[in-house]
């Protein structure tokens, strides 16, 4: 009985390691990086996901209207996803409870995002002012 348990208890210790190794690889090989951006007591969490190609790689910027704990579920969540390499000004003031993002190219919305978000097109990007914060500025953590 004690053999069959210590073999069991081996084999848990075994995939638990290998699942370790798995997440971790996943992090070295598809990195992202997240931001949350509040308001008073509205917030929006942005998620910046490289993907590597030949080339070198590119980025691209989901915007969530949800708070985002885990990095395995984005898919399954309503967002909007801007263009590769497209970056967005935020309003640092909410416009009757929301937020106001701006950029040159509207973003691409999977699900309901519920009316939290008002995408603005412009015709030339310019840095964060005193009214707006650029998606350069967000201080982003590693995720």
């Amino acid at each position: 009985m004690t053999k069959n348990l210590k073999i069991k208890l081996s084999i848990a210790m075994i995939a638990t390691l290998l699942l370790l190794l798995i997440i971790k690889a996943l992090q070295v090989l598809d990195p992202k990086k997240i931001a949350k951006y509040c308001i008073e007591d509205e917030c929006i969490t942005i998620v910046v996901q490289y993907h590597r190609v030949i080339s070198g790689g590119n980025s691209q910027i989901r915007v969530y209207v949800k708070e985002v704990h885990t990095r395995y579920f984005l898919d399954f969540s309503s967002y909007a996803e801007f263009p590769v390499e497209t970056h967005f000004l935020i309003s640092k003031n909410l416009v009757d409870n929301k937020f106001i993002i701006s950029s040159q190219s509207l973003p691409t919305i999977k699900g309901n995002l519920g009316n939290k978000v008002i995408f603005q097109e412009i015709d030339y990007y310019s840095e964060g002012d005193n009214k707006n914060i650029g998606s350069f500025n967000l201080k982003y953590r590693d995720f």
